[in-house]
Order: C-alpha cells, then sequence, then structure tokens
C-alpha cells in the first residue's frame, strides 16, 4: 500500500445482472490518518493542505472520516465462552460434548457443581 496516496473510500462496481453496487472500505490496523487528505503519513492538524492558497476548512464535512477504521478485532474468538457475574452467580455452559442438550444453568462463581 502506498502511504503517500490517499485511502480508497469506496469503489462502484457494476454487477453482471443487476445495478451498480457501492461498496465501502474499512481499513483494519490502522492507527489514524489525515481526515482532509486521507493519507497516513500525517494528521489533519498538520496536513499540508491547510497551507496552501484558498484553503477553507471543511468544518465537519471533512471528506475521510473515522468511518475508514474498522473495529478493533475481537479479543475472544467466537466459540470462547464468556462468564457473566451478577450478584454472586455465574452463567455456564454445558460441555462441549453435551453442548445443545442442556439449556444454560446458573451456577455460583467458581463452583464446579451442577445446580
Amino acid at each position: 500500500m502506498d502511504v503517500t496516496k490517499p485511502l480508497y473510500r469506496f469503489m462502484i462496481l457494476q454487477s453482471p445482472d443487476g445495478p451498480e453496487v457501492k461498496v465501502t472500505f474499512a481499513y483494519e490496523k490502522f492507527a489514524n490518518f489525515c481526515y482532509l487528505c486521507g493519507k497516513l503519513a500525517h494528521l489533519s492538524d498538520s496536513c499540508e493542505l491547510r497551507y496552501e492558497d484558498g484553503f477553507e476548512d471543511p468544518g465537519n464535512d471533512i471528506p475521510y472520516t473515522p468511518d475508514l477504521r474498522a473495529p478493533p478485532p475481537r479479543r475472544f474468538p467466537p466459540s470462547t465462552i464468556r462468564l457473566a457475574v451478577s450478584e454472586g452467580t455465574s452463567w455456564r455452559s454445558s460441555k462441549s460434548s453435551e453442548r445443545g442438550k442442556e439449556k444454560w444453568k446458573p451456577g455460583l462463581a467458581g463452583s464446579s457443581s451442577r445446580l
């Protein structure tokens, strides 16, 4: 990826048997980028566009937005089971071999016995 060029915000694709489709992009693992020019090498407050003759601050109507940043990846894989603790109880699933045979059961936090 050439960091001296602006990020792509979207692409228009022509469906073989239908209308055009606008596909928007979201980029993962980007710390931040310039919301004025879309480049990665600097932020908006130090953008060279600000120093060009005739520059008008776009205010809130910036061409590149934080929406181009993808949400951070989930910390837990989808198969990981989290425990929700409320007033001393936790919810846990049955063993993987029994999954689907039982409903979720409440248990005491840290308890290994079934209720």
